[in-house]
Formats: structure tokens, sequence, C-alpha cells
């Protein structure tokens, strides 16, 4: 049965932190929402679907075949989407390969957002938006196309900045293709030092230690709050909208994120390595 028309939404990272306090706001507006991810029933109840407009779409991030299998289900019953909001994020201790054989990281904080966008773009309304929950770790990152994914020297934290910059490169890209004809557009939202504990879900010893006295001497918002300033941000003039926000106040990425070559050399590789699956 394909939907009428609606404030529909695709979210992913929607199980904790800022992504389900954005979830919880998109509903208090009347989205419909589309959520994908693994283990959603544990949050998202019968009780909860049977009060409120949403279609969980269980898949891995760490497996694209898994995400691309129940991406094309759901876009199959949407005649249009107003918001494709991106919240996936993992910090990993050392370097881990994904199913497909890329680095953990960079698939799950990148190359699943882009996948999803490029596969689901098409759908946008005129007014419709893509939104990245980005970071300002982007300005410390560097690039290095020949090692896209740090396999020869791995370090966890320099790969979540490439990441973060690879959201920017890409919405950069992205960017390019919205115009004031057809409509469209992009945003990276940094939402803030955000007492979350997303840094150290995943990781052990001095480098859990880390993240987790980052967080003591650096008060952070509340998941809650950061939601706030990025539907703030998603509820601006699109005329008026800028490509990225560090909270809610327009902001100049890094140089490198607007760096015309690098944009389309990380376009390019990203689709080289989905052109299996973005084919079908």
């Amino acid at each position: 049965m394909v939907e009428t028309k609606s404030k529909i939404a695709i979210i992913t990272g929607a199980t904790s932190g800022i992504g389900r306090a954005c979830t919880n706001r998109l509903l208090e507006q009347g989205y419909r929402l589309h959520i994908f991810g693994r283990n959603l029933t544990k949050i998202y109840t019968k009780e909860i679907m049977d009060a409120y407009p949403i279609a969980l779409w269980e898949c891995d991030y760490t497996d694209l075949t898994s995400v691309n299998r129940r991406l094309t289900e759901c876009l199959s019953t949407v005649q249009s989407l107003d918001l494709i909001l991106h919240a996936s994020g993992v910090v990993t201790s050392g370097y881990e390969e994904t199913a497909d054989l890329i680095e953990k990281q960079f698939q799950v904080n990148y190359l699943v957002q882009f996948f999803i966008t490029q596969k689901s773009i098409d759908l946008l309304t005129e007014e419709g938006l893509v939104c990245l929950i980005g970071s300002e770790e982007h300005r410390k990152a560097t690039f290095e196309l020949k090692d896209l994914c740090m396999k020869d020297n791995y370090q966890a934290r320099s790969m979540y900045q490439r990441t973060k910059l690879c959201q920017l490169l890409y919405a950069n890209k992205l960017d390019e293709s919205f115009d004031y004809e057809t409509g469209g557009g992009v945003v990276v939202v940094h939402p803030g030092i955000v007492n979350t504990g997303f840094g150290g879900k995943n990781i052990t010893g001095l480098k859990k230690w880390f993240w987790e006295l980052y967080g003591t001497l650096r008060e952070g918002k509340s998941a809650g709050e950061a939601a706030d300033d990025v539907l703030t941000v998603i509820g601006y003039d699109r005329f008026s909208r800028e490509l990225y926000y560090n909270q809610v106040m327009s902001s100049i990425p890094s140089d490198l994120a607007t760096d015309q070559t690098v944009i389309n050399q990380l376009y390019d590789t990203s689709c080289d390595m989905l052109k299996h699956i973005l084919v079908k």
C-alpha cells in the first residue's frame, strides 16, 4: 500500500542519544517516520507503534546488502520524502572491517548515509531536506584517497574526524544539485558537546577512560537540548539556510571541506564502492 502525501522522514541512528531525541521531536511535529537500524523494537515497542505513525526497518549498518534490502522495501511504500535525517554514528577502539570489508567507522558514520541518501534523493520534495549530524571534529581531519580508511596507519579518533569531514564533502556535492527551481536542500549540524556517552560505547581501556573524562570536564547539553538545536536549523527558511551550522549558528567549515577536487574524489570513490548496489 502506497502512503498518501504527508510529512515523511527517513531516520538513521534513532535508537539512542540525539537521534532518538530528534525522533521524538519530529513525532511531536506530526511527521510519519521510517526508522532504520538494529534492535529497533527494544526502543519502539508495540505501545509506541500503536500510538505513532512509525515504520521500522531492521537492518545492520555494517552490512550494506541488509540496508539495501530494507531501503528498497521502504521506498516502495512512499511517494515522497520531506526529510532524510542521519544521526547514525560509531567510535571504535581499533581497525574493524564490516561484512563489506570496509572500515566500520567509515561505513556507519558516512557511507551508509551516502547510500541511503543517493537512493532516496529523487523522492525528496521541493522543500525537502537532507540533514546530517556532523561535528567540529571535521576541522582536525586529513584526507588521503589512497588510504581512505586508514588501514595502513589506523587511529580511531583520526578516522572519526575523517568521517565527519566526508559528511561535509558529500553535503557540498549534494548542494551543487539543488537550486531554486528544483528545490531541496542539505545541511550539516554540529549539535555541540552532548552528554550521551557516545564516544565510550564501543571502546575499552584508556580510550574509554579518556572519553568519559572528556565528557566530565566539558559539561555538555542533554540529547533533548541538542535535538532542539537540530530541529531549529531544520526549520530555518530554505532560502536563507546555510550549509553548515555549529549548533544554531551558521559557520564556515574547514577549507578542506570545500575543496572541489577532494569533493569530487570522495563522491566518485563512494559511488565506486557502492556500484554493485546502487545499480540495483
